[in-house]
């Protein structure tokens, strides 16, 4: 059965157009240039806040600026499909003209005290005001939004929709209070939280979340609102795929995937926030990795802005950081979709051509190798979007230890089962809510390493931890230290009895049994922050040893429990001292019985994500090492890695061989029975390698 276009890898083009620049539009140069990039799908403005084309929805507000005469839309499906570019159909509801809101003001946000949210009033020019449109109101419902999709798919020959800024906005307006009553027999609270939304972006700062809320309302109100415009575009145009986001920080990513044909998430590399506030350098990978877990959907879009942030939208990223950052996306088996501002006449940075088109280029010499392949991850990294949880990831990372990530709230002890290591990060309710999950996977043979650093909860879990029943909090913890126990953690380490320790840590003792040991202790802080570095002479530790453990294994079953009472991922995170990679590659190391399938040694910087193939693996390196933001591409030589190979392979008739798909460069390959070591010449951004033992011509 033939496959639909987007279960094939995609490279789309997102032009992000302006009004006043519509005159100067050329439908054929713009899908020209799409195919120019390297691209085969345009995401084209369509309709919401502006239609663009001759709409006859009331309360549609048409672009002021398209040619008359003309069907301007329509010329641009059409010169796309000549040239076989698939067209995504953009629509944006989230907003509406201010003559919309004098008309029917019942259908937008409303504060409070009754105000509506008005947005961009200080922009300068000649511009109308835009009303931020309710979630529960007519305009994204049967007023507008509905007749405006059955509209444009019943004229255009459009191949996908994409519903942009589709999110819930806090509401008090009356259709909000009505639906809340009638759903949960009580009054919405009417008052806003104290701060705003942990983790907000500058762009959505002002989005604090309601007070006292009941938790699902948001995803109540959501849900159903996606679920018309999903309907009317079924109904409309059945076989054309609804593209939304989702988002990797506190949401339910299977109700999200059940509202969506295709996920996307979109990272932007805020450089315009500071050096000490840039957007985590693997956030495209979290994004891409996060966004596969639902396996009953295509491969998610990695959106990447090429502007190094919104507020510097007009300016471009630097090449080296654009293209590393858009080279995660499809090293970790997401499709590309690049987002500019305008079209290639209004752009003034060209720059960022020649970065898009060498991206794509990249892209598709790796695509038919890539046909069919699978992560070949032999550690789960349970993500629940704390600081922990980040850290986890950034050392995984650099570290090169292959992981999948999955969604807290869908943890279920079969998926985990399909991996031999599960890292469950403080800060979640994971042991909270599902231990009995965790219990089971252990005792199938999985090895856990799980944090938790609250006192009821390791209490409550004490015996599953290896810990006894007294638990206590330790508080912040600085100027403390790990020390060493035993000689499992210690590669790398052999010459150093001590760690540097801070942050929340738990007060406990192990179980007095010989299935659990104490790996490592906590020697306690020698003075007060105010006194750690005056005077020299009172520098002495007042207690070099305790028994209070820092890590503790647990044999049980056919796995081993690591518990670790304090947040080692945040230490990560905040710090990245080399010695915690070590120790981080230690715990999986214990947590494998030192059988890693792929191994390299630590290089911060250097991402390597591997897949299992029909002809063997193939292995993505991505290289990002220099201080942020990339200038340029610092090039990397005699890159060397090993690889064990599976039983069929190590023993088998066929010669194992290897070949670069993508990078310059070749790269030699030794044999020592069932482990090959393949030495990579040079790695500038993005180099591929096929490491092969099937009957198969390389």
């Amino acid at each position: 059965m033939e496959r639909q276009w987007w279960e094939k890898p995609a490279r789309v083009i997102q032009t992000n157009l302006q009004v006043k620049d519509t005159p100067g539009m050329s439908a054929g140069r713009l899908a020209e240039d799409v195919v120019e990039l390297g691209g085969n799908v345009l995401a084209v403005n369509v309709g919401g806040i502006y239609a663009w084309y001759d709409s006859q929805v009331p309360y549609h507000h048409i672009n002021e600026w398209l040619p008359e005469g003309r069907d301007l839309l329509g010329e641009i499906v059409e010169e796309c499909h000549q040239r076989a570019v698939r067209v995504i159909a953009r629509f944006d509801f989230s907003k509406a003209d201010d003559s919309v809101f004098l008309q029917k003001p019942q259908w937008f946000v409303r504060n409070p005290d009754g105000t509506p949210h008005a947005y961009g009033v200080e922009r300068p020019g000649p511009w109308s005001i835009l009303y931020s449109t309710c979630i529960n109101g007519g305009y994204r419902n049967h007023g507008v939004a509905a007749p405006v999709l059955r509209e444009a798919l019943g004229r255009y020959a459009f191949d996908g929709v994409f519903l942009n800024a589709p999110n819930y906005e806090p509401c008090f307006c009356e259709n909000c209070r009505e639906k809340y009553r009638r759903t949960f027999g009580e009054e919405l609270p009417m008052e806003w939280e104290r701060e705003a939304s942990a983790g907000a972006s500058p762009t959505f700062a002002h989005r604090r979340g309601i007070a006292g809320v009941r938790p699902e309302w948001e995803s109540l109100c959501y849900r159903d609102n996606i679920q018309l415009m999903r309907e009317t575009v079924q109904k409309a145009a059945p076989g054309v795929p609804v593209i939304l986001y989702f988002k990797t920080y506190g949401e339910d990513l299977d109700a999200r995937a059940a509202t969506a044909d295709i996920l996307c998430a979109e990272a932007q590399d805020v450089l315009s926030q500071g050096k000490r506030d840039f957007t985590p350098f693997w956030l495209p990978t979290l994004n891409a990795k996060y966004g596969s877990v639902p396996e009953q959907m295509p491969a998610p879009f990695g959106i990447i802005h090429s502007c190094p942030g919104m507020d510097w939208r007009h300016a471009g990223l630097p090449e080296a950081e654009y293209r590393s950052w858009m080279s995660r996306v499809a090293a970790n088996g997401a499709n590309l979709w690049h987002s500019v501002t305008g079209f290639k006449e209004t752009i003034g940075d060209k720059r960022l051509f020649h970065t898009i088109r060498a991206v794509n280029q990249d892209a598709r010499q790796v695509e038919e190798a890539m046909e069919g392949a699978k992560s070949a991850a032999q550690v789960l990294l349970v993500w629940n979007g704390t600081k922990s949880a980040e850290g986890w990831l950034e050392g995984l990372l650099n570290t090169q230890i292959q992981f999948d990530v999955e969604d807290e709230l869908r943890f279920d002890a079969e998926r985990a089962g399909r991996y031999e290591a599960v890292i469950v990060p403080a800060g979640g309710r994971l042991l909270e809510k599902k231990r009995a999950e965790l219990e089971r996977c252990v005792k199938r043979g999985v090895r856990l390493v799980i944090e938790e650093c609250r006192a009821d909860q390791a209490r409550e879990a004490h015996e599953f931890l290896g810990i006894g029943e007294e638990v206590q909090g330790g508080g912040e913890l600085a100027a403390a230290y790990w020390r060493f126990e035993r000689e499992t953690f210690r590669r790398n380490l052999e010459e150093t009895v001590f760690l540097p320790h801070r942050g929340e840590t738990l007060y406990c003792a192990a179980s007095p049994s010989e299935d659990t040991a104490v790996e490592a202790t906590l020697v306690p802080p020698f003075a007060p922050l105010d006194g750690v570095g005056a005077p020299p002479e009172r520098a002495s530790l007042p207690a070099e040893h305790t028994e209070l453990p820092l890590c503790v294994t647990r044999k049980m079953g056919d796995g081993a429990v690591l518990y670790l009472p304090f947040a080692f991922g945040q230490l990560i995170g905040e710090y990245g001292l080399p010695d915690d990679l070590y120790l981080l590659e230690n715990m999986i190391d214990w947590a494998l019985m030192g059988r890693r399938e792929f191994c390299m040694e630590p290089y911060p910087g250097l991402e390597a994500v591997l897949y299992r193939t029909e002809r063997g693996t193939v292995l993505h390196l991505i290289n990002s090492v220099g201080q942020r933001p990339l200038m340029r591409t610092v090039p990397l030589e005699q890159v060397e890695f090993t690889l064990r190979l599976p039983k069929e392979a190590a023993g088998g008739k066929e010669k194992v061989k290897v070949n670069v798909l993508l990078g310059p460069g070749g790269a030699v390959l030794r044999q020592d029975g069932d482990v090959v070591t393949v030495t990579v010449e040079k790695v500038e951004v993005w180099s591929a390698v096929e490491v092969t033992w099937k009957d198969t011509e390389v």
